[in-house]
């Protein structure tokens, strides 16, 4: 997974810098490869999960989230998966769910995920809805929000039902028992049940289901600090010295990896392949800054801190531990053997750069990263924003399938909000007015009109 999430946010990045050229379609092939890379990343760390939810060691690890990207991420995700089946997949919120929240996001978005993704998989006919709501607005710098996965699918018996969130079981009203390993439900209940709440089951067979799930959070005043993650480094500022970094790690990929993201930035890169040649390398060479691999032949990465701490004399060498260990606990035992930070595989380049120039104190030049997909800028909540009366008219052209009425409507959307505006006639172009009927009637729901 380094190796596939890394080198795809490699060719990202040189496509964004101008060092490579992709055609439209081959920038959305890598775009879906990286995320569903990232996607199959979190099956598998949640796989490993269970052996911590087992003997009570799963913890919660909130972080600040912006809730709103990670709701529009979701729908993106998953689209592909339900336009191949049959049903329609939409994902909004209400304008009252807050944008930036305090949450265990990895635990949240993998809950959805799996909620979403049964109800695709299981869902022959009609649509897959992810509705956010609040239930009360924020009250000492809190909210509760409800989220709620229903859909049009075969439904669930009563009796099916008792033993749904077991582990290696699922519902088989209409599918085969071999579709899933029966774990999703069972490790999406352990983590809800962490962050505070749980998951409940609201079906009948013929009549779809819907999982529904309540939680606090705290809401955070002002953006999410996303500045650093959202530029992209193309190099560093003119009269900066030439820093000799050490990369210590066996695995050939993990290696050219890293320096094909460090070598045209200009660093002097020095390689080992086990541990033994790592500390033989900081002995001859002394570099400024150490990338090292916590498992390696001949002497582990632990060992090798110890004894960089032992020996050094000339002031401390920042090292920096890229490990794949499956548990964040390990960060304690990684600090503790003398390493600076933890930088876990499969890493982010942006996180990568940040560590690095954080303790060589580097001046970085930067790119703006690409504008967020238009699509994800179509939500019940800016609809909601909108006219009623220009809502009403949109409603109506979407029923009989207008499109040269859309796309007139979607330009005067865009003379009162240009991005929603470009949005909206993206997707009438691309003919999804059942998508955009949807958001329209959830945004005069929630407006009553």
């Amino acid at each position: 997974m380094n190796a596939i999430l890394g080198f795809a946010d490699l060719m990202r990045r040189e496509a964004r810098t101008g060092r490579a050229r992709l055609t439209a379609e081959q920038a959305e092939n890598l775009a879906t490869i990286h995320r569903s890379g990232e996607h199959l990343l979190g099956l598998i760390n949640d796989v490993l999960d269970i052996s911590k939810i087992e003997s009570g060691r799963a913890t919660c690890q909130p972080t600040d989230c912006d809730l709103h990207a990670l709701l529009g991420e979701l729908g993106e995700l998953l689209r592909e998966r339900a336009t191949l089946k049959s049903p329609s997949l939409r994902v909004h919120w209400a304008a009252t769910v807050p944008r930036h929240v305090r949450a265990d996001a990895t635990k949240l978005r993998q809950v959805l995920i799996n909620l979403l993704g049964n109800a695709v998989k299981f869902t022959q006919q009609g649509s897959v809805l992810l509705a956010v709501d609040a239930l009360r607005g924020e009250q000492g710098g809190r909210c509760r929000l409800r989220f709620a996965v229903s859909d049009t699918g075969p439904g669930i018996a009563a009796e099916e039902q008792a033993k749904l969130f077991q582990p290696f079981s699922q519902a088989l009203a209409g599918v085969s028992p071999q579709e899933g390993s029966g774990l999703g439900l069972a490790i999406s209940r352990q983590h809800v049940q962490l962050m505070g709440g749980d998951i409940a089951v609201h079906s009948a067979p013929g009549q779809g289901s819907r999982f529904s799930f309540e939680l606090d959070f705290e809401v955070l005043k002002g953006a999410v600090p996303e500045a650093k993650a959202q530029r992209l480094v193309i190099g560093l500022e003119p009269g900066q010295p030439r820093y000799r970094v050490l990369i210590g790690d066996d695995i050939e990929t993990n290696r050219q990896l890293l320096i094909k993201n460090l070598k045209p930035l200009g660093f002097a890169l020095i390689e080992a392949t086990d541990g033994e040649q790592a500390l033989a390398r900081w002995r001859d060479e002394q570099p400024d800054l150490i990338l090292l691999d916590m498992r390696m032949p001949k002497m582990d990465g632990y060992e090798v801190a110890r004894r960089i701490r032992a020996e050094e004399k000339r002031g401390r060498t920042p090292i920096i531990a890229v490990t794949a260990s499956a548990f964040e606990e390990q960060r304690d035992e990684v600090l503790a053997a003398g390493c600076d930070e933890f930088l876990r595989k499969p890493f982010r380049d942006a996180d990568l750069f940040e560590l690095i120039g954080r303790h060589l104190k580097l001046a970085f030049v930067y790119a703006e990263r690409a504008a967020p997909a238009l699509h994800t800028a179509v939500d019940a909540a800016r609809l909601g924003a909108l006219p009623a009366a220009l809502r009403a008219q949109l409603r109506e052209a979407l029923l009989v399938l207008d499109g040269a009425r859309c796309g007139e409507l979607a330009e005067q959307v865009a003379a009162l909000d240009p991005e929603l505006g470009a949005a909206l006639g993206k997707q009438v172009k691309e003919m999804r007015f059942e998508e955009l009927l949807g958001l329209c009637e959830a945004a005069d729901a929630w407006t009553g009109t």
